[in-house]
């Protein structure tokens, strides 16, 4: 019924909240399954969930992160437009001149973007664009670290996009250093 989706997106909301990390990664996790299952009242609340879950990407608790990934993909499988992109965004304009925006948080934002890719399934091809240009631009990063991830995501993003790839192999190939790395990294 609505009255028991409604209150159980309440209480996770609620539980969010709790000084214990394990019931506010529990709340991430019921979030999650909300979505999954369609509840309408998560289902309207999709720009407040993004934001919840992208703001937990960067607590430094496994499990914390690892549940705030698992409501991104949840997300992008129920609204695939607005999340994608988002993610995308965001994963580009990771600089590191943004304190805040440490190696490890540009690394579980391209993790959250390629997990949530592979929740789109066919509509892969759609957010190629976005998806092959912000993680070039993690492949050009000053960190190695940040860069590595990137080219693995990057060799994701390549294999879902399968067929869908020809327009924009050009944009992959012609980066400077760009196929000598993907080369040693197996995936050409």
């Amino acid at each position: 019924s609505e009255d028991s989706s409604g209150s159980s997106y309440d209480e996770a909301l609620t539980q969010l909240c709790d000084p214990l990390l394990p019931v506010r990664g529990h709340a991430m996790l019921s979030l999650a399954s909300l979505i999954n299952h369609r509840d309408p009242k998560a289902m309207s609340k999709v720009d407040t969930l993004l934001k919840i879950f992208e703001e937990q990407l960067a607590h430094d608790d496994s499990y914390i992160y690892l549940a705030a990934v698992q409501g991104l993909v949840a997300l992008a499988g129920l609204r695939p437009d607005p999340v994608l992109p988002h993610l995308a965004r965001q994963f580009a304009t990771c600089a590191p001149a943004i304190p805040q925006r440490s190696p490890e948080l540009r690394m579980k934002l391209g993790e959250a973007l390629v997990r949530a890719t592979r929740a789109c399934g066919p509509l892969v091809p759609r957010f190629s664009q976005h998806l092959i240009s912000s993680l070039l631009t993690g492949a050009r990063d000053a960190e190695p670290m940040v860069r590595a991830s990137s080219l693995s995501n990057l060799g994701d993003v390549c294999k879902l996009l399968r067929f869908s790839i020809g327009p924009i192999l050009q944009e992959v190939c012609l980066q400077k250093g760009l196929w000598l790395r993907l080369l040693l990294c197996g995936y050409c």
